[in-house]
């Protein structure tokens, strides 16, 4: 079974995560063809809408496949710590030349949030949950990540997300701009598809164009010193005890302990 379903007509990039016996997680090979295939795509003259979804009702996404983290501490981890699979599947959503739209048709957990909102737009169905649980798996996120998600919903929200590390409902999510709108389960598809196609009937120049610029809107960059100085909290917590204690914990579906180191 792929793990990626591609299909392209009628001006509309349709890309489905199709993993629901695995609640849609996201593998590095899965994201390194993402990547490949908005590549391909992007370079096309005819516009093609991006419409990202998850096979099922249950999940857009639960975020990366935990098993495929290098365990803390491990020279894999520190690697894997300043640059994922997932940062290219992301910058290579975010750097698509045509309007792109996640389709959320379940909820979306860690990652996936990212992922989500490297999208122009996002389309919720009633019901959907989002969740950012770094905290509660020892790790500090990436700057960039918390910047594009910051861009999105706004310092005060993306705290509410990290340092609560809840679920918040469709409602909570509105209410601060994280979805542009939200429809009962049985529309959602519809809606999404008739927004993509009337997208795809403008011009692609100018999309393209508009697109280019839009994206640079808003952009707040660390300095030198700073972007260092976040790296450093980032690597400690991929070599941290707490990161290992809670991989541990969630293999063996536990409580962790953390003792803040």
């Amino acid at each position: 079974m792929d793990d990626l379903l591609i299909r392209c007509e009628n001006h509309i990039l349709d890309i489905c995560i199709n993993r629901p016996d695995k609640r849609n997680s996201l593998t590095p090979e899965m994201l390194h063809l993402l990547a490949r295939t908005l590549d391909e795509y992007g370079s096309r003259e005819q516009a093609q809408i991006l419409v990202l979804r998850g096979a099922g009702q249950r999940f857009f996404s639960a975020g990366y496949d935990i098993s495929r983290i290098p365990r803390p501490g491990t020279p894999e981890a520190q690697e894997f710590a300043l640059r994922k699979p997932l940062d290219l599947a992301v910058e290579a959503v975010e750097n698509y030349p045509y309007p792109t739209i996640a389709l959320l048709n379940g909820s979306v957990i860690g990652g996936a949030c990212e992922l989500a909102f490297s999208c122009d737009f996002r389309y919720g169905a009633e019901g959907v949950e989002m969740c950012m649980p770094p905290s509660k798996l020892g790790l500090v996120y990436s700057v960039e990540g918390l910047a594009r998600i910051n861009s999105v919903i706004g310092l005060s929200n993306l705290k509410k997300m990290i340092f609560t590390a809840r679920s918040f409902r469709t409602e909570e999510l509105s209410a601060f701009g994280a979805l542009d709108e939200v429809l009962p389960a049985d529309e959602l598809e519809s809606r999404v598809h008739e927004v993509a196609a009337g997208m795809g009937t403008l011009a692609p120049l100018a999309l393209r164009g508009h697109k280019w610029i839009l994206s640079r809107f808003g952009r707040h960059s660390l300095g030198e010193e700073e972007l260092d100085k976040a790296r450093q909290w980032i690597l400690r917590s991929y070599n941290s005890e707490d990161a290992r204690e809670a991989q541990a914990a969630f293999i063996g579906k536990r409580p962790p302990h953390f003792v803040g180191r």
